[in-house]
């Protein structure tokens, strides 16, 4: 019931204005009958709405707008009558007291509306991990263009004014804000329209990337006179990273970057140029670094050198500012990426940093020797200890360097403890913490309408893009054993930087889960990197793959929290409902699943623990001291709610539609890749722990690879000889906050971008392009906490 005389009823839903013509019409007609009706006294709306003392009805077309502005009006009234009273003896008559006082007339809301349920075992909490790929893709293509923003505004020096429409990002800007649209990012759409916002989604890329590379070669070389010896040095790498420097996303379906795999080190003959920008501006407890991976076109040792001669990156046992790092194999078993003609089974790997905030630093790969196939780093080679590592007779114990330990089962290679404590502004450290953690994967089976049936159930509500519903309400997770792909179920793998541990997951005549698990020095969280898939349906029934977490020493008695779109947690309690009572919960499972768009945590007293996730998600903590994640969805049937068909993405897509087609879907079950990245911290620390990660895993370094003959040397420094106009430099590290004053601890940048230009008056107030242009910019700054998420 509505708390004022003003009603808002929305109009419209999906496809209702196909036939606008006829739609207004009728409502045209509805709204003059009823108020024609009234001045005729055909009918009583005293009568009618008995008891509200309503004595007429007023019926137009509206918005939001004055909507709002009629509650606001009526907010103001109430407010006055309650200053009114205040004024009044005791003995007011009841008739004044009793009438709605602003403070009474609205209730703040704190909860969000999710799981929303449209009948008992019908809730829609399957679209938040739908089409996860995509889910995915859409978060790297916003990323790219914040990025993208970041550097035309800061690094552009065009003088022509700045267009939206005709600008290079507007392709970009335009679909992404397409794939908002909710049968989009929430993956209910058909697969062929999918396939179309990625189309567009890419298309957009495309468009921007040229735009962004000719930003970041200006940077690098920002004066092409070419009249001293230097310019002249600097003139052949220019043209070559020209001709080859790419924007490699290095997407984790794929990881194809053909600028990386095209270089050619056999013989010295080609460099590799690495250009990392890093959007992120916020001040941090320590330098932002992060691990860059590229992929290479042979096995060697290689050496990886910061190009900047006052910073050093780290020193080799000779004193050169290198890192000396093997390529090794990379686990190839992702068949998006085999099929690709330009893959390689090699990869170098990194630590960059530090990065320079809004600002990019270049490093150059060089092959200093070569190695055959048996010779390389890979999983076969022994683990030794050393800082990092600590080896027992039944554990393997790895430390990232920041006070965070993770040891793993020597025999299994399950991960069975983490120690950890937080650093804190200062320097300093919190208390230790020691944290059981067992990482399993499973999967619930969805409900199928042809194969199964719940009494009482007459509609048969099956699982799909839309809804989740298991085939039992509840249905235990079906826990998958380790398996064997190749000769072990688990690899310990040492790494330039840490460790990683492979595991794979399954059964042994199909291993469709491959799960890294990887400990890396200066980075604060525990990375979780999964493959899933093709999900076996040879059963007959769909899969809901969960990655599953277990904390047993965390007694979080039904609570967690999730992020509301990465600005704020909301608690969650099991079987509850905030805002009303949840009597009878037909769905345990389905029922207590919600929205994790960026983190979501479990604490109690004593500790806390994180999971961020690299795309929208939907998770829960189905048993206490457990948190769970859906990471991939393959149904069999239309849950018949709008999309028509089963949520069953395979890589060739469907044939035409009827009546072009018959809709039949065309090759394998798709493969998902994605990242996790796990916190341990002290008692009810999980807010602050996911919130000091959680943008900047948004705001991921742009990677840029580009390759030059190893004899074009070059030199970053001025030449004074010439006037200033005329002076050159290779610059491989720019950044524009250099003497800018630091953001304090609790504030990042979110966004920084031109809206439009505007030309300025002349002398005679008149517009002209000689007067130059001013620009209309918009700067968003965030609170990195919210109240309570953080002591300091």
């Amino acid at each position: 019931q509505t708390k004022t005389r003003d009603i808002l009823l929305t109009m419209g839903t999906d496809f209702t204005f196909r036939q606008a013509e006829s739609y207004f019409s009728n409502l045209d007609l509805l709204i003059h009958t009823i108020m024609l009706g009234q001045e005729w006294s055909l009918w009583n709306m005293t009568r009618i709405f008995e008891g509200l003392d309503i004595h007429r009805v007023n019926i137009f077309y509206s918005n939001p707008e004055y909507y709002t502005m009629r509650k606001y009006q009526q907010t103001k009234q109430a407010a006055a009558v309650e200053k009114w009273q205040q004024t009044q003896p005791a003995e007011t008559s009841d008739a004044e007291t009793s009438r709605q006082t602003a403070t009474s007339l609205w209730t703040t809301k704190v909860d969000d509306f999710f799981p929303y349920s449209d009948r008992p075992h019908g809730f829609w909490s399957g679209f938040y991990t739908s089409r996860s790929a995509f889910k995915r893709f859409e978060r790297v293509a916003s990323g790219f263009l914040q990025a993208a923003r970041q550097l035309d505004l800061l690094f552009d020096t065009k003088e022509s004014v700045y267009d939206a429409e005709s600008h290079p990002f507007y392709e970009l800007e335009d679909a992404l804000g397409v794939v908002q649209h909710h049968d989009s990012i929430t993956g209910t759409g058909k697969e062929h329209v999918a396939r179309d916002y990625s189309r567009r989604v890419q298309a957009g890329i495309d468009k921007a990337t040229p735009h962004v590379l000719s930003i970041i070669l200006n940077q690098m070389f920002p004066n092409r006179t070419l009249k001293s010896a230097i310019d002249l040095q600097n003139s052949g790498l220019q043209e070559r990273l020209e001709e080859t420097l790419q924007y490699c996303p290095l997407l984790l379906n794929e990881s194809i970057c053909e600028a990386a795999t095209n270089t050619v080190f056999e013989g010295g003959k080609e460099n590799m140029y690495v250009v990392v920008y890093n959007p992120l501006y916020q001040q941090s407890l320590q330098p932002r670094t992060w691990v860059v991976r590229v992929p290479v076109s042979m096995p060697g040792i290689y050496s990886v050198e910061r190009v900047d001669d006052d910073i050093i990156l780290s020193r080799d046992q000779t004193g050169n500012n290198k890192q000396l790092v093997h390529a090794r194999v990379v686990n190839a078993r992702n068949d998006n990426y085999t099929t690709h003609e330009n893959n390689t089974i090699w990869q170098v790997e990194f630590l960059a940093g530090p990065l320079l905030p809004l600002g990019a630093v270049t490093y150059r790969v060089a092959l200093q020797q070569p190695l055959g196939e048996t010779e390389s780093l890979n999983e076969d080679d022994e683990i030794l200890p050393n800082n990092f590592i600590e080896i027992s007779e039944s554990t393997l114990s790895v430390s990232n360097g920041l006070g965070m330990i993770a040891s793993f089962d020597r025999s299994t290679g399950e991960m069975d403890r983490v120690l950890s404590q937080t650093k804190i502004f200062g320097g300093a450290y919190s208390d230790e913490v020691d944290l059981r953690l067992e990482l399993q994967w499973g999967y619930y089976t969805p409900f199928n309408s042809e194969h199964d049936t719940i009494p009482g159930d007459d509609y048969g509500q099956s699982s799909g893009a839309y809804v989740f519903r298991p085939s039992m309400p509840n249905q235990p997770l079906n826990v998958l054993p380790t398996c064997k792909s190749g000769k072990d179920s688990t690899r310990f793998v040492p790494t330039p930087l840490g460790l990683e541990v492979h595991t794979f997951y399954g059964h042994d005549d199909e291993c469709w889960v491959h799960q890294i698990v990887r400990v890396t020095q200066d980075q604060p969280w525990i990375e979780v990197e999964y493959t899933v898939g093709p999900v076996p349906i040879k059963d007959g029934r769909g899969k809901e793959v969960v990655s599953r977490f277990l904390t047993p020493d965390i007694a979080n008695n039904g609570v967690f929290f999730t992020d509301s779109n990465a600005r704020a947690f909301l608690k969650r309690q099991r079987d509850y409902r905030p805002s009303w009572n949840l009597t009878t919960v037909h769905e345990p499972i389905a029922g207590n699943y919600y929205p994790v768009t960026a983190a979501i945590f479990l604490q109690d007293e004593n500790t806390s623990f994180a999971v961020l996730t690299d795309r929208a998600r939907g998770g829960s903590s189905i048993v206490d001291g457990t948190l769970e994640v859906k990471v991939q969805r393959r149904t069999l049937v239309d849950d018949r709610h709008g999309v028509g068909e089963p949520l069953n993405e395979t890589v060739g897509g469907m044939t035409p539609y009827p009546p072009f087609g018959d809709a039949t879907r065309m090759g394998r079950g798709v493969i998902v890749s994605g990242v996790h990245r796990l916190m341990v911290g002290g008692g009810n620390t999980g807010a602050q722990l996911a919130r000091s990660a959680m943008d900047g895993i948004f705001a991921q370094p742009l990677i840029f690879v580009g390759s030059a003959p190893s004899d074009l040397n070059h030199t970053n420094v001025t030449d004074t000889t010439l006037e200033d106009e005329e002076a050159t430099t290779f610059q491989p590290s720019f950044t524009v906050l250099s003497d800018t004053p630091k953001l304090p601890p609790n504030i990042f940048l979110v966004t920084l971008m031109r809206l439009y230009d505007f030309q300025k008056p002349n002398s005679n107030n008149q517009s002209s392009s000689a007067s130059g242009s001013q620009s209309l910019l918009l700067i968003r700054l965030g609170h990195q906490y919210n109240v309570g998420e953080d002591n300091d």
